[in-house]
């Protein structure tokens, strides 16, 4: 399993009670306070405080949502310790969403343990590009019309 930080202090917001690994960041609407509620799709990204890819999966969530297609946003920013967590835990937060995308400005290992081999992934497949980010994003097509685009033809939509 890999690192994803040097020290992981992370938290999981689940039922309104403070837990390790993961933490929902958007989500439509809903009147149950559960946050295991049904979607079509769920969004995970890492690094909490890359507000790029955050905001890369919260505009793909809205874009699925003009779509009619429901989806929430989770930030695993822990993998290791959101992985350490038991199997009921990381099921809470991951939820039964038939789709599941991760999005990472890096490469898919160590994803397929959440989001599943099935799972779509948003990101890079290799290392060793250098430029503004904002070019490296467009190059390796980590923008929220892909990550969109990976849900939709997941789910037979495209």
């Amino acid at each position: 399993m890999r690192l994803r930080s040097s020290v992981c202090l992370c938290v999981l917001l689940l039922v309104a009670s403070a837990v390790l690994g993961a933490q929902n960041k958007e989500a439509p609407p809903n009147p149950e306070p559960d946050i295991r509620y049904k979607v079509d799709v769920l969004i995970v990204v890492g690094h909490p405080d890359d507000d790029i890819e955050v905001a890369i999966a919260i505009a793909a969530r809205r874009l699925l949502a003009e779509r009619g297609v429901a989806a929430r946003v989770v930030s695993v920013p822990c993998l290791d310790r959101f992985m350490a967590q038991t199997a009921e835990l990381r099921q809470a937060v991951v939820g039964d969403a038939p789709v599941k995308v991760a999005v990472e400005a890096g490469i898919r290992q160590g994803w397929d343990a959440v989001i599943g081999t099935d799972g779509a992934f948003v990101g890079m497949s290799s290392f060793g590009a250098s430029a503004p980010y904002q070019e490296l994003y467009r190059h390796f097509g980590i923008t929220p019309e892909k990550v969109a685009e990976a849900a939709l033809a997941k789910l037979g939509k495209s």
